[in-house]
């Protein structure tokens, strides 16, 4: 597994460094420096997940949740991928860092920018997964015109406003670099009800999903919504999940869902929430 970290010194949690830096990790998280001429040329023109964290991750956590995760996906789908890519960036320490790592996010878009275009140039297959603030920093790396392509772009938990996507101008310049955008909430996530709603005054897509979804469906249909409160309990837990990980694999070999289903632990098939609430509607009539 290949880190890329824009952080001071490697690890600082709230200074970026003047360079990012590459390390190819072992498997338990020591790491050796490579050149960016070299990575590139190991990843081309090959299948790519970039993974990247979210608010208040130290590198240690950061490095530790990279692992486990491309554990837990290279056991659910490990032909889907051919390099597992993790990008790291001073997001702050603790809860009172809260605004400092979102002012670092303009930056730290930038910085993720830059290496999807070296990866497209490279002719990689890009797949992105974020969580959290990660939503920010990829919405700030792909609301400008740039040549970048973008396979799938998985988002889990976003800690972003519920009306970003349908009131932003830039949202075509996002959509147009993505083929498939998926968006996964759940409203068991006490972070992001309590929390974010204190820090931002409104609610998170992570946690209620977008707001008039309707209208925002039907203006993009590359967007799909995915309700995971029946199989996630928490803010983190995602890819602890049987369900996320089994609809993912599924993506990932060409299975198409609607653009507004609900997973449940129950059965792993993500049900249409259209469809099922036009039966309910139907039946009720009857």
């Amino acid at each position: 597994m290949y880190l890329i970290s824009s952080r001071k010194d490697m690890n600082d949690g709230r200074i970026f460094a003047e360079k990012d830096c590459i390390v190819q990790l072992g498997g338990l998280g020591q790491g050796r420096p490579i050149t960016r001429d070299w990575f590139l040329s190991q990843l081309s023109p090959e299948k790519v997940l970039v993974l990247v964290h979210g608010f208040k991750n130290p590198l240690l956590y950061a490095v530790r949740e990279f692992l486990l995760a491309r554990a837990r996906i290279q056991r659910a789908f490990s032909t889907e991928y051919d390099h597992i890519v993790g990008y790291t960036w001073p997001s702050g320490f603790t809860e009172f860092d809260y605004f400092h790592a979102k002012r670092n996010t303009g930056e730290a878009g930038n910085r993720f920018r830059t290496w999807l275009r070296w990866l497209t140039k490279a002719g990689c297959t890009i797949d992105i997964m974020g969580h959290s603030m990660a939503a920010l920093v990829g919405y700030k790396a792909l609301r400008v015109e740039v040549d970048i392509r973008i396979r799938n772009l998985f988002s889990l938990g976003a800690a972003i406003p519920t009306d970003i996507m349908l009131e932003d101008q830039n949202m075509p310049h996002l959509l147009e670099k993505v083929q498939h955008f998926y968006a996964f909430h759940n409203r068991n996530d006490r972070i992001l009800k309590y929390g974010f709603r204190l820090v931002e005054w409104k609610k998170a897509l992570g946690y209620a999903g977008p707001s008039h979804q309707q209208d925002l469906l039907k203006r993009h249909g590359k967007i799909n919504v995915i309700d995971c409160s029946g199989v996630v309990k928490n803010h983190t837990d995602y890819l602890h999940s049987p369900a996320v990980l089994q609809l993912i694999s599924r993506l990932l070999k060409g299975y198409k869902i609607g653009q507004h289903v609900r997973l449940s632990d129950y059965d792993a098939m993500p049900v249409n929430v259209e469809q099922t609430e036009s039966r309910y509607a139907i039946a009720s009539q009857m």
